[in-house]
């Protein structure tokens, strides 16, 4: 049977979804790639026309592109203030309770980063690129004269961080605590830039 142009490649965008709508919810060890296939929607035998392994599959989950990363690219702000302003904003987003909530479509990065520890050294490099493509859009809109880098990697482990314990807390008064605090801290260490 042939297919039409573009099949295999859509059909092995399913099953990386699949397998990150999976991994968030159930994380790495309790998914197997018969469930994967599953949620995707097609056969186990199909899998391995696709990845060598679910530690393979794993890798490409790792390089998908979060919605948080995303959303700080998309950033329009055309000064410093504007940028910092933006990023406050996402970040507030970012810590909601609706997001915290969807586990199997919140962040990978918060989701995951337990399994990406454990997993291979390519699984982790991914998992660092993603990372450090992060830090750079944080960074943006941040004063050279301030260290931004490490600014930016300070507001990121607040924000994942954040989301993580207010996640695990199982406590909604502590949660919103957590996501307070994480939010106002954030909010000083980008106001500390100058316009």
């Amino acid at each position: 049977m042939r297919y039409p142009p573009g099949h295999k490649e859509e059909t092995r965008a399913r099953i990386v979804q699949a397998a990150a709508d999976l991994f968030r919810t159930r994380g790495y060890e309790g998914v197997g790639v018969q469930d994967i296939m599953k949620e995707a929607g097609l056969t186990h035998g199909g899998f391995y026309g696709h990845f060598k392994s679910k530690q393979h599959l794993f890798q490409s989950v790792m390089g998908l592109e979060a919605d948080f990363l995303r959303r700080m690219r998309a950033r329009t702000g055309t000064t410093g203030k504007a940028l910092r302003d933006e990023a406050k904003d996402i970040c507030t987003g970012y810590l909601e309770p609706a997001h915290m909530d969807a586990i199997s479509k919140g962040c990978p990065m918060a989701s995951l980063a337990v399994d990406a520890a454990r997993a291979d050294t390519k699984t982790r490099k991914e998992f660092a690129r993603g990372l450090s493509d992060l830090e750079r859009e944080f960074a943006r809109g941040l004063t050279s004269s301030e260290e931004p880098d490490s600014r930016a990697l300070a507001a990121i482990a607040l924000a994942v961080g954040g989301f993580i314990l207010g996640r695990a807390s199982g406590d909604k008064e502590l949660q919103t605590a957590i996501m307070s605090a994480s939010r106002d801290e954030i909010a000083k260490l980008l106001d500390r830039s100058k316009p």
